[in-house]
């Protein structure tokens, strides 16, 4: 794990960690990086990581197994060794944005897994209008932290669009948490979604977009995600 920049305002405030690269191969939020690389903030600090550089480097997903489904258990490989680097180095911090990008057409999306983020508005600092509550997930970075959410952003529509994407919804963050002198912008009705597991992919599927699937019917998440073979998500509306 990589510190790649400290923004620091020298006045007291909430402490943010953005992370790039929990995925080697998901590279835009590095990109997302260099454009508020000259972010002025008012109050606290953010700090940028690159998570994974050995597989950033090598342009993998991940050496041994997944970054996000190591946290659970007490592996020797590549990524259990770094869950206890990033465990140490993160708990200081008072928010954890976990940036990825996606291969599927999707609108772009909020991920979390402690429902305590929904009541006390924390998801609505996000100017993003889907969100979907992953239950169950000990596996994930975000899980082993209280305020930790991972934003899921398109590329296929292409890299500059999804970098602009990404950089608008942080903005908005910053601006509603008072970070940054920008205009407030906030959802005021959410689509929020309960992921239910997984569902075969099949061409006809389009992400948040309902079908029916072995008798019920539910939304597909990241129906068009390369790096699932043959599975995508399932969910329901909330």
């Amino acid at each position: 794990m990589k510190l790649l920049r400290t923004i620091d305002s020298g006045l007291s405030g909430p402490k943010i960690a953005i992370l790039a690269c929990v995925h080697g191969d998901e590279s835009y939020s590095l990109n997302v990086f260099r454009r508020l690389k000259k972010l002025h903030l008012l109050k606290g600090e953010i700090s940028f990581y690159l998570v994974h550089p050995q597989a950033f480097t090598q342009k993998k997903r991940f050496i041994d197994e997944d970054l996000n489904r190591a946290f659970s258990k007490d592996s020797k490989s590549c990524e259990g060794n770094l869950t206890k680097i990033i465990k140490r180095e993160l708990e200081k911090f008072d928010y954890v944005i976990d940036l990825h990008s996606t291969t599927s057409k999707t609108a772009p999306f909020l991920i979390y897994v402690n429902q305590e983020l929904k009541k006390t508005g924390f998801l609505d600092l996000f100017f993003i209008k889907k969100r979907v509550f992953i239950p169950n997930a000990r596996f994930s970075l975000i899980f082993q932290f209280n305020s930790a959410v991972s934003l899921e952003i398109s590329v296929a529509s292409g890299m500059k669009h999804a970098i602009k994407r990404g950089e608008n919804v942080l903005l908005s963050f910053f601006a509603n948490l008072e970070l940054i002198q920008e205009r407030k912008r906030k959802v005021c009705f959410p689509d929020s979604y309960f992921c239910l597991g997984t569902m075969k992919k099949k061409k006809s599927l389009k992400d948040f977009s309902l079908t029916r699937s072995e008798g019920e019917y539910v939304y597909p998440i990241l129906s068009k995600e390369v790096s699932y073979e043959q599975y995508c998500f399932k969910a329901k509306r909330e």
